[in-house]
């Protein structure tokens, strides 16, 4: 079904020209593991984009989903911040799911940007990225944070500034877009940075292997007034950010990367 595994033709993040679904489908098929669940294979958001954002006509996709046997069980995997926009209510089919909707939460991930462990960094906090006309979990971070000691924030600036930002700072600021969650909190485990998780409606990736607050902050948006000094007090214990840190590279490379991401998807799929 190469037809509906549409290649990458969007960078988001910048240098992202692969999205995880693409990796997933393309080491997929050249493995062909046998799983429980019939893999269903489908490069969602790339075929979305192609279609004007859901806009234009999709009865392609759906013939395909039609004629599918009801009696066997599927499996698939969808970044699409909206889950999967055609009718699949009759189907057995599981979802896993980075952008907020579906049965199971994988990391909203993207390819490594190479970024480099800085061992002293000078920013307690930061984020960069969109904030105007965004999500309004992202205003509300904005007004409580910003001109805060030690916090740095900024929507116009160059990927290798955002990189020299991100990787000078213990932690990253990662409030959730227009879906539950965000890239950044896998950019900043990469860069070995701490994520601070900002949001409304939690979407956390393997909660039923991994616990968030050992390698990151949660931080409901009711708690967003107490940030700041949580932040700050947790600089008091440096042998605990060490052991975040530590685990932090320790997720991103067994469950946040895309080959880890890969393995533990498909492990659950043998079980």
């Amino acid at each position: 079904m190469d037809k509906f595994a549409v290649k990458t033709n969007h960078e988001n993040p910048p240098h992202n020209y692969q999205i995880f679904e693409e990796y997933f489908y393309n080491r997929f098929s050249q493995e062909q593991p046998e799983t429980e669940r019939e893999y269903l294979p489908v490069c969602w958001t790339n075929y979305y984009v192609s279609k004007n954002y859901c806009n234009d006509d999709m009865s392609d996709i759906q013939d395909y989903l039609n004629s599918l046997d009801r009696a066997k069980k599927y499996f698939t995997v969808c970044q699409w911040d909206d889950g999967i926009r055609n009718d699949v209510n009759d189907l057995d089919l599981f979802v896993y799911a980075s952008g907020g909707v579906g049965d199971y939460a994988y990391p909203l991930n993207c390819m490594p940007h190479g970024t480099t462990d800085v061992k002293h960094r000078t920013i307690l906090a930061s984020f960069v990225g969109a904030l105007q006309n965004r999500h309004p979990v992202r205003n509300l971070m904005y007004r409580e944070l910003y001109n805060k000691d030690g916090i740095v924030m900024s929507e116009t600036i160059t990927f290798e500034k955002f990189q020299e930002v991100l990787t000078n700072s213990i932690f990253a600021l990662c409030p959730r877009g227009y879906g539950k969650t965000s890239f950044r909190i896998c950019e900043a485990l990469e860069a070995r940075v701490i994520p601070v998780y900002i949001y409304d409606e939690p979407w956390i990736p393997f909660q039923d292997e991994l616990d968030f607050e050992e390698y990151g902050v949660l931080c409901p948006i009711n708690e967003l007034p107490f940030l700041h000094n949580r932040l700050n007090d947790m600089l008091q214990d440096v042998d605990r950010l060490q052991q975040m840190i530590t685990r932090g590279g320790e997720v991103y490379a067994d469950y946040y990367s895309f080959d880890g991401c890969y393995n533990k998807i498909v492990a659950r799929e043998i079980a």
